[in-house]
């Protein structure tokens, strides 16, 4: 399958190809790129469009850069996180519900492309998002 999008975003792109998707173009590709790509993916190759796998290379390379997009709230739940706070005090601390809690750890999750609270924090003190040092003072 191959996905012919608009999107540029690197999340979105990691998303198709987990689901399937064999091959991703910009709808701005020349013509002359598209068909190409899809003979290619036809053809038994995966495909994406050259400055896509330029920047999701670069993103791979880096991984500090994922933690540069969690937003400021998502920040402060992470920072909690690592001092161990459970969702119910966090909630309570911020002034925000607990289900507004569990969407910013989904978000961490899926930014940091970790799976629980332990590797979140655990990327985070390795990252220098949170410093271990000043858990628990």
């Amino acid at each position: 399958m191959v996905i012919v999008s608009a999107h540029e975003d690197e999340d979105y792109i990691r998303e198709a190809l987990s689901a399937g998707a064999a091959g991703y173009i910009l709808k701005t590709s020349p013509a002359r790129e598209l068909v190409e790509g899809v003979r290619a993916v036809a053809a038994g190759s995966l495909v994406l469009t050259p400055s896509l796998s330029r920047r999701l290379a670069q993103a791979r390379s880096d991984p500090a850069r994922a933690s540069d997009r969690l937003s400021a709230r998502e920040l402060d739940v992470l920072r909690k996180i690592a001092l161990g706070q459970a969702n119910k005090e966090i909630a309570r601390e911020l002034g925000i519900s607990q289900r507004t809690v569990e969407g910013h750890l989904h978000n961490i999750f899926e930014k940091l492309r970790v799976s629980s609270r332990t590797e979140a924090v655990v990327y985070a003190a390795h990252h220098g998002i949170v410093s271990i040092e000043s858990v628990g003072t």
